[in-house]
């Protein structure tokens, strides 16, 4: 019996070698290149990650502060009424001028009324000017006192006296019967949200939960009504959320209660400056990425050249040759 030796041309073979070599280096380059892309991707989520726990604190800061500070405000208020609700209406006759006295101890207010059950006035001072006293304007009283749910309402000026000034109207309920009647500046807030900075397009602003700006960093924005994109800032919760505000720009915010108000406070800045390293890491990423991804692929077929592709022609060569 004989056996006959097989003899496979040379060009067959090359083209062999050829053809293995492109297979195995479009399959390395595909998992290499994979692997690259899938690390970039992985570190790119990492550093949005990092920036998003970075902003939602800082703003969670700011809002919390600035609540704080209005709260604080409003709580030097109540306890100024309250001490009036002490004093008995026979105090408050001897001793008309007293109210005046607060009122220039107390720059904000601009005026103080005190009412009977009836919300007839019986003691008032003001800063000049009234808008609660006088038959003229007695039924503003009437209707603040009788608008009163709970022992204590506040009210932004517009809407409770139609008066085109901005001002806070605080109106506190008398064990004793009656109301006490404060008119505050609404240059208040404004100062409050204007000393508080963040990054260079962070702002705050102050609205109620039906959605109404009171006071806001940006002027231009007060008295305005918020976006129907933001009005799930509006739970009366500490809430996180991104929305395309009025200018077209999207937000990131956080949004918390005013406490004993039906408000809220919200700061804002725009995404671009929330999410910048990760906008710089969506360029440069994919860049370093691509040219690490062609460097390792390079290097990876040189190496199978010389320790695979090239040994197994060698081999194969030789053994039609034999």
């Amino acid at each position: 019996m004989h056996f006959h030796t097989l003899r496979i041309p040379s060009p067959a073979l090359q083209h062999l070698g050829s053809s293995l070599r492109l297979r195995l280096s479009f399959l390395v380059t595909g998992v290499l290149l994979t692997v690259v892309f899938a690390s970039a991707l992985t570190v790119l989520v990492f550093v949005r990650e990092i920036e998003a726990r970075k902003w939602q604190g800082r703003q969670t800061d700011a809002v919390q502060s600035a609540a704080g500070t209005v709260t604080a405000f409003l709580q030097r208020v109540e306890d100024t009424t309250r001490w009036i609700s002490l004093l008995s209406r026979t105090d408050l006759e001897e001793k008309p001028k007293l109210l005046g006295d607060v009122l220039r101890q107390n720059p904000s207010l601009l005026e103080l009324v005190r009412t009977d059950a009836a919300a007839h006035v019986f003691v008032s001072a003001d800063q000049g000017s009234s808008l609660l006293t006088g038959d003229t304007n007695a039924g503003n009283v009437q209707r603040l006192a009788s608008r009163v749910s709970g022992d204590k309402q506040i009210y932004v000026g517009a809407e409770s006296l139609g008066n085109p000034e901005r001002f806070l109207v605080y109106v506190l309920r008398v064990p004793t019967g009656g109301v006490i009647i404060a008119r505050l500046r609404m240059n208040v807030l404004w100062e409050i949200v204007s000393q508080i900075q963040f990054g260079e397009t962070g702002g705050v602003f102050v609205a109620t939960r039906e959605g109404m700006l009171i006071a806001h960093t940006d002027t231009t924005r007060a008295n305005s009504a918020l976006p129907l994109s933001s009005r799930a800032l509006l739970t009366g919760k500490t809430v996180i959320l991104q929305y395309t505000n009025p200018q077209g720009l999207a937000v990131v915010a956080a949004a918390t209660p005013v406490t004993g108000t039906d408000w809220i406070v919200v700061a804002e800045m725009q995404s671009t400056e929330a999410y910048a390293e990760t906008n710089k890491a969506l360029v440069s990423l994919p860049i370093g990425a691509l040219l690490i991804g062609l460097a390792v692929v390079v290097t990876m077929q040189q190496l199978l050249q010389h320790s695979i592709f090239n040994p197994l022609v060698t081999c194969c060569l030789s053994f039609a040759t034999n």
